[in-house]
């Protein structure tokens, strides 16, 4: 409801500086938001259409951090979905844009989400020791409100690979941040998980 409102308000040509104020334009922050509550809801082509419209905006806003916000955050959609190459042009622009602007939380963001997308396609370079790697890394950036979500992915990853005790120990690690942090939007998705 309230990223429906922001929509509602937002007016491209009034608003347009708030991307230097708040980091990220708000409109594609609030659409890509809105995309992961409308996976979380169960409506998937709504989400993939919604993050979409948040990828369009932050190209044409300009703004380094309206592009990139978007791009590693946006990817997790289609990898939800199944949508590998999707996934993976996400990816890369996020890994291409975290290199080219020297930006290392669009890179770690970037490796963990293009490691799950190895292990979904089944390639060797998805092992689960890169996991655990791309977590410490991650962790490091101290940005605690996505480290459920991404402790999330990867268990999900140490599943696939058939690895259920690393993969259950990363989960229940990743339930405990939602206890104590603002993570708790990922609690339900991490119970499923």
């Amino acid at each position: 409801e309230h990223y429906e409102r922001v929509l509602q308000l937002y007016d491209r040509q009034r608003h347009k500086e708030l991307a230097l104020y708040l980091g990220v334009d708000p409109a594609v922050l609030v659409s890509v938001l809105s995309g992961w509550s409308l996976w979380l809801a169960g409506r998937p082509d709504q989400a993939r259409s919604r993050t979409r419209q948040g990828l369009d905006w932050g190209r044409e806003v300009g703004h380094i951090f309206s592009q990139g916000f978007p791009a590693f955050n946006a990817a997790q959609v289609p990898l939800w979905c199944g949508d590998l190459d999707d996934a993976e042009r996400l990816i890369t622009e996020s890994l291409n844009l975290g290199h080219e602007y020297g930006l290392p939380r669009y890179v770690t963001l970037g490796e963990i989400l293009q490691t799950c997308l190895q292990v979904q396609r089944g390639e060797p370079e998805g092992e689960h020791s890169l996991l655990r790697e791309n977590l410490t890394q991650y962790s490091a950036l101290r940005t605690l409100s996505g480290l459920p979500l991404h402790f999330g992915a990867v268990a999900d990853a140490y599943g696939r690979l058939g690895c259920v005790e690393e993969g259950l120990v990363v989960i229940e690690e990743a339930v405990r941040m939602t206890e104590t942090q603002a993570g708790v939007f990922w609690a339900a998705e991490l119970w499923r998980l």
